[in-house]
């Protein structure tokens, strides 16, 4: 006999990160999520969406130096596989932010404590979308594609 768990979703944040040419930020994960990604992370308690967004960039990939563009009006929820759940959740609901890097902003991917990525690479949208696999996958071109309608011609 199954037991079901009624599906509740961690609080979490993501940022789709240009240069100035507009390409994204295209993230490779090395542990047991590999593949593409853009920078994300729970929003811990008492952090607002904006203090979790920082603090995972800094965490992430190693740097603040960033300015917001814009925010998704909706939150882009999806489920992890069942093996996955842990903590109560059984998923994630994301806000998801357009950020800029500063032109002279540098990278570090060992910033965190628990580095997550081994290369980063700047593409295109068409390039990014077609990088991602997994669960999470359709969470990220979902957000990209939203913000291109949002802010027409600022993705390449």
């Amino acid at each position: 006999m199954s037991t079901e768990m009624t599906k509740t979703y961690r609080p979490n944040v993501a940022a789709v990160v240009l240069n100035s040419k507009g390409e994204i930020l295209a993230c490779h994960r090395f542990d047991k999520f590999v593949g593409w990604q853009v920078p994300q992370g729970g929003i811990e308690a008492g952090e607002t969406t904006l203090e979790a967004l920082y603090r995972e960039m800094q965490e992430e990939i190693g740097t603040q130096d960033f300015e917001v563009i814009g925010e998704l009006p909706t939150k882009v929820t999806y489920d992890w596989p069942e093996h996955l759940w842990r903590d109560g959740y059984t998923g994630q609901t994301q806000t998801y932010y357009l950020v800029r890097l500063a032109d002279n902003a540098s990278l570090d991917l060992n910033a965190g404590d628990e580095p997550e990525f081994d290369k980063v690479e700047w593409v295109t949208m068409k390039e990014f979308i077609s990088r991602l696999t997994g669960f999470k996958g359709h969470a990220y071109k979902f957000a990209v594609e939203e913000f291109s309608k949002l802010y027409p011609g600022i993705i390449r």
